[in-house]
């Protein structure tokens, strides 16, 4: 069905019991709650459908109706499970916990097969772990690790080398179903209960999943990747004497013929990505652990493509089904393609994310914008989520560095055309961190920048973000020009270009660090191009929130820059070669050079685009959006507040705004 169906009654009201009953159970005294369990624990029993197994006909009717109690009980002890796990403490955390214990363990009996039942059993002894102690913990994963390796050996039979074991192994005792389960319950005690308390633990349990993915059968060793995954992430530091072992591991399974599932490429993404917060900043370009984990990830979206499509096509690769396959199978293919293109790209950008976390050092904070700005606008809400969390972690850290690249005009084309709220807010947040960080240097810049976007001016847009006009081409005219004839600048030559850093060239590579000269890269370059093309302009007619937030923007303009006085007080625009009133006047671009210091720093200050500033406010007051016209009078009282009490300094008896009481009067009567 293409759509979830919602609940009959029936059913909808026995999952709302389940779950009271599972609220209930969290708080009601000990000996309440091991009797419940009992309960729970006999309806799930084999031993209670034992008498309906004799025939064929009661068998299913049994298996049925045991898989109903197993998920009932699944749904009320997973509901409970969250408040015990910070109440029940010492021996009766003990008591609860080994009989969790043995409600998951007889759930798993025969319910390996049902994938939900089987992730639900094992959080329910991850669960079982943080209720119980320390002890209790340490010895049921020791319990666990000692059943996979009893399985493995049996698997592999006395005086037989290890080979990859049959798919089709239906053993109960060691079928691979049961040992995927097992190497999730493993990872799932380490996530739960994790760090200092099971850390004597993890050198067993990173070499029993590692000997289950050496042995790959059904999906065990994607799930022992998975495994791994989870006590790479729970470990910490204590995990990097394992590194090189899960490295070499994660890279065999992927040119061996086991790697052509399309999912364990970005399983192993996954896996390098965390290897990267256990190295933290010994995670150095150039070294070992760098170059395979850059393998992994960068070789996930070329290899699940193919992968995807060879699924899709048939086991011949030919891309005409094989014989006997049924027309379902390629929607199914098409489907698993698309879920692992999407995964692998995610992992692409996580580990930008992760670099700029853990290993700053690693790779500079340029290198990562081109595949963070080209992410934003993807189709996929998860990659976008994730690269604006990476963008707003960077600004966060370095917000120079991002000012310097210019990147605020793809910001706020992503904001306009972005739908998830979350993703937004890291937008925004990123904005307003940019703002305030270069505003005391480029007040221009974001007037010119901002105002386009609150005014929807579409020539003045492409000019702000940093398209040059051509030769004779006639000039935006409006308040992004300063009209007076001592400070004619036009916003292109006050705004700079989209910067190089963002602009990816014909072979710019997938991932920092990586390099890309396969046709497929080249042709991900090629698209790419076209993406960053299309992300230099701001959007012609962006929507009327997009144009909010930029009029708030502007308001916090007066605030972020700051004390500085020069950005109140204007100089004098009649000065003579000895400093002194009475000189020759000096054009805009003699004032544009004189404001370039020695360091080679631009003086923009706030005083110099007054005139804009008024203009704008009074554009916004006077416009005919009426959710823009508070913000325009917000903006003229600003800088009322701001350089109400300055000066002229040309004629120092009158106030400077005084040659603007027209524009506010005008404003005020349209108000």
């Amino acid at each position: 069905m293409p759509y979830p169906q919602p609940y009959s009654l029936g059913p909808a009201l026995l999952e709302a019991q389940m779950w009271l009953l599972g609220k209930l159970l969290a708080v009601v005294n000990t000996a309440t709650q091991l009797q419940v369990l009992e309960v729970m624990l006999s309806a799930v029993s084999t031993k209670s459908f034992a008498a309906a197994i004799g025939t064929a006909a009661g068998r299913s009717v049994a298996a049925r109706h045991r898989a109903a109690n197993c998920t009932a009980v699944a749904l009320a002890v997973l509901a409970s499970v969250g408040p015990l796990s910070k109440r029940l403490r010492a021996d009766a955390g003990d008591k609860v916990a080994e009989k969790l214990l043995q409600l998951a363990s007889c759930m798993l009996e025969d319910q390996v097969f049902d994938t939900c039942l089987a992730r639900a059993g094992a959080e329910i002894m991850a669960a079982a772990a943080c209720i119980g102690s320390t002890g209790l913990a340490v010895s049921q994963v020791k319990a666990i690790v000692a059943q996979l390796a009893g399985m493995m050996a049996e698997a592999a039979g006395p005086g037989r080398p290890t080979s990859p074991a049959p798919e089709d192994s239906s053993s109960s005792g060691s079928s691979p179903e049961l040992r995927a389960v097992l190497c999730l319950v493993l990872g799932s005690i380490h996530r739960a209960r994790g760090g200092l308390a099971l850390q004597p633990t993890v050198a067993i349990t990173v070499a029993t999943l590692v000997s289950v993915a050496s042995r790959p059968a059904g999906a065990a060793h994607m799930w022992a990747l998975h495994g791994l995954w989870l006590v790479a992430c729970a470990s910490g530091p204590g995990y990097a004497a394992h590194v090189k072992q899960t490295l070499q591991l994660a890279l065999e399974l992927l040119v061996s013929s086991f790697g052509e599932h399309p999912l364990l490429q970005p399983a192993a993404a996954r896996l390098a990505n965390a290897v990267v917060a256990v190295l933290g900043p010994e995670f150095t370009l150039g070294s070992a652990a760098y170059s395979r984990c850059k393998t992994l990830v960068t070789g996930s979206t070329r290899s699940s493509i193919g992968a995807g499509a060879a699924v899709a096509g048939g086991s011949d690769g030919s891309g005409t089904p094989a014989a006997g396959q049924v027309v379902a199978g390629t929607a199914v293919g098409d489907s698993l393609r698309n879920l692992a293109a999407t995964c692998a790209e995610l992992e692409q950008v996580l580990f930008a994310q992760q670099l700029i976390l853990f290993a700053p050092g690693a790779v500079p904070a340029a290198k990562h914008l081109p595949l963070l700005l080209l992410t934003l606008i993807s189709s996929r809400p998860a990659l976008r989520r994730a690269a604006a969390a990476t963008l707003r972690h960077l600004a966060d850290r370095d917000p120079r560095g991002l000012t310097q690249a210019c990147i605020e005009p793809a910001l706020l084309a992503a904001l306009d055309a972005e739908s998830e709220s979350s993703t937004s807010t890291q937008i925004r947040g990123t904005l307003t961190v940019l703002l305030i960080d270069s505003a005391p240097r480029r007040p221009g810049y974001w007037l010119r920048l901002l105002g386009s976007v609150a005014l929807a001016a579409g020539p003045a847009a492409a000019t702000a973000a940093g398209q040059q006009p051509s030769a004779g081409s006639p000039q935006p005219q409006g308040y992004l020009v300063d009209d007076d004839e001592e400070t004619s600048v036009t916003a292109a030559a006050a705004v700079p270009s989209f910067p190089a850093a963002v602009q990816p060239s014909g072979n710019m590579p997938a991932v920092a660090g990586s390099s890309g000269t396969t046709p497929a890269a080249l042709s991900a370059a090629a698209a790419a191009a076209a993406a960053a093309a299309a992300m230099r302009r701001l959007p012609t007619t962006p929507r009327l929130q997009t144009r909010m937030f930029a009029a708030e923007l502007l308001l916090l303009l007066f605030s972020g820059v700051g004390p500085d006085q020069r950005h109140r007080h204007p100089k004098p625009k009649h000065i003579d070669e000895g400093g002194e009133k009475g000189g020759a006047v000096s054009t805009g671009i003699d004032k544009a050079q004189a404001g370039v210091s020695v360091l080679g720093v631009s003086q923009d200050f706030l005083v110099d685009h007054l005139q804009s500033l008024i203009d704008l406010g009074y554009k916004l007051t006077t416009g005919s959006a009426g959710s823009l016209r508070p913000a325009g009078a917000q903006l003229l009282q600003l800088i009322l507040h701001f350089f109400g009490t300055v000066a002229d300094p040309d004629v120092p008896e009158l106030l400077l705004l005084e040659q603007y009481q027209a524009q506010f009067v005008a404003a005020l009567r349209a108000a």
